[in-house]
């Protein structure tokens, strides 16, 4: 399962990866032989559930050989990342075994080219990881680098999902191994994420047009101060201190935090 992955297990030096082999690679594997029937819509016997089954069981066959062959940064190949087509659209090549299955031809590129797409994406993130480390090691400086990461994390997953319904999730997970890079200790990882874009958005709200953080979002002109502390506060204290970059930092006073 994607979400279940850490940035060892995606991380593109860790991983040497051929672009120019995928689509012979998809062809090989053996669900590559049993694309099924494409979705159809019937008036008269309406919805086929055992056709759709079979579609559904064929892509996560299909997943289950990528990551056999690749490891397990390739489950993410339909986590709906788009990439730019030749004339520069950007594209969402797969949608889910409903939509995406057609002639066994496309589907297999379709496949391929998520899977490239999905590979862009984690080398786009070491990129974007490299322009903002390291962070600062004192706190209020630490907070203010992560709140400007975390907008910048967000945009880009949004751009590249379309802000469709798989943003979210992704999007978690990108703010999560960034603070691994960061050295940010792991226990503190869920309740920086929550306090920087939990409850903030749903799956389905679009965050284009939204900053993260401590800024305007989603047509508010001042986010709440109480909103603003509490991320500050989890940055700065989380349980007792927090290390960024190997480098220990004691926890500030709350009325520290506050003002």
């Amino acid at each position: 399962m994607i979400e279940s992955l850490t940035w060892a297990d995606v991380d593109p030096v860790r991983h040497p990866f051929d672009p120019d082999t995928v689509h012979d690679v998809v062809r090989a594997l053996a669900p590559a032989g049993g694309v099924p029937a494409p979705y159809r819509y019937d008036p008269v016997r309406g919805f086929d559930r055992v056709a759709a089954d079979a579609r559904w069981a064929w892509q996560r066959a299909m997943e289950q050989a990528l990551v056999e062959h690749y490891g397990s940064w390739a489950c993410g190949w339909n986590a709906q990342m788009g990439g730019h087509t030749a004339d520069g659209a950007l594209t969402v090549r797969w949608n889910g075994a409903q939509d995406s299955i057609t002639t066994p031809e496309e589907t297999l590129d379709a496949v391929a080219g998520a899977l490239l797409d999905w590979r862009t994406f984690l080398e786009d993130l070491v990129g974007m990881f490299a322009r903002h480390l390291p962070l600062p090691t004192e706190p209020h400086a630490a907070f203010a680098a992560w709140e400007a990461t975390a907008a910048a994390l967000v945009a880009t997953v949004a751009a590249r999902s379309g802000a469709d319904e798989h943003w979210y999730p992704v999007c978690t997970l990108a703010l999560k191994w960034f603070l691994d890079v960061a050295e940010v200790p792991g226990d503190d990882h869920d309740a920086l994420v929550d306090a920087t874009i939990g409850g903030r958005f749903s799956s389905s709200v679009s965050p284009q047009g939204c900053v993260t953080g401590c800024q305007p979002r989603c047509g508010v002109s001042r986010p709440s101060a109480r909103c603003c502390n509490r991320s500050r506060a989890v940055w700065c204290m989380g349980r007792s201190s927090v290390s960024v970059m190997g480098t220990h930092r004691s926890s500030v006073d709350s009325s520290e935090i506050s003002s």
